[in-house]
């Protein structure tokens, strides 16, 4: 894996648990919500790896769009 911040074992609590997935407490208010997914969506934007190797790329893409966006969507709604 090429990134340190999302290790196997975090991705697997991610894919259940929206709150893990985006770092949040699950008291967790929708304004807090929304700035913490814009935290990490910039981090892993395609545009803010550019010169990162081509797998570290993918992985970023994959994590952004198979389990950040999707755990965004569901908190959201819930809210």
């Amino acid at each position: 894996m090429a990134n340190p911040d999302f290790t196997s074992e975090w991705i697997k609590v991610a894919e259940r648990d929206p709150y893990a997935a985006l770092g949040l407490s699950v008291v967790a208010d929708e304004r807090r919500l929304t700035k913490r997914y814009r935290q990490i969506a910039k981090r892993l934007h395609p545009d803010a790896q550019i010169g990162a190797p081509e797998a570290e790329q993918a992985f970023a893409q994959q994590v952004l769009t198979k389990i950040i966006n999707p755990a965004y969507q569901r908190l959201k709604q819930e809210n």
